[in-house]
C-alpha cells in the first residue's frame, strides 16, 4: 500500500454536477455508467456489495440540498408507513454526501441516495 496521500479531483468551477468516470470508486460503490442527468441531479449506475444499485448525485448549491432534503423526506416516510416495499417507487437504500473540491480549492458538497437499480432506463424502453 501506498503511503502518499490521495489527492482530491479538482472539478471547474461552473461544473455543479459531480464529474465521476467508468470504473471510478466513489465511496463504497464502483461506477458502472451514467443513467441519465437533469436539472438538479445526475444518476449513475454501480456495483456494490448487495448487487447494482442507482446512485442520485444532487448539483451541489442551497437550491438542490432543498430538492434532496424534500426528496428524501417523502421516501422516508414512504418506507416508514408500508409494510411492504412501495409499488412502482425504486427501493431507496441510504443517503450520503460527497464532497469534491473544485479548481478554487472550494468544497463543493454533493448529497447522494442510493436505490436499488430498477432496471432498464426509462428511454431504452422507450425506444423497444
Amino acid at each position: 500500500m501506498s503511503s502518499e496521500p490521495i489527492s482530491p479531483r479538482i472539478v471547474p468551477r461552473e461544473s455543479s454536477h459531480c464529474q465521476l468516470a467508468r470504473g471510478e470508486l466513489f465511496h463504497n460503490y464502483k461506477i458502472i455508467k451514467a443513467l441519465g442527468k437533469g436539472r438538479f441531479a445526475k444518476v449513475w449506475s454501480a456495483s456494490a456489495e448487495g448487487g447494482e444499485v442507482a446512485i442520485k448525485i444532487y448539483r451541489c448549491g442551497t437550491d438542490n440540498v432543498r430538492y434532496y432534503a424534500n426528496e428524501v423526506k417523502i421516501l422516508s416516510l414512504l418506507m416508514e408507513r408500508c409494510t411492504e416495499d412501495p409499488p412502482h417507487v425504486t427501493k431507496y437504500l441510504n443517503t450520503f454526501a460527497h464532497v469534491s473540491i473544485n479548481n478554487n480549492y472550494k468544497p463543493n458538497i454533493h448529497p447522494c441516495i442510493t436505490f436499488k437499480c430498477a432496471g432498464a432506463r426509462l428511454v431504452d424502453l422507450i425506444k423497444g
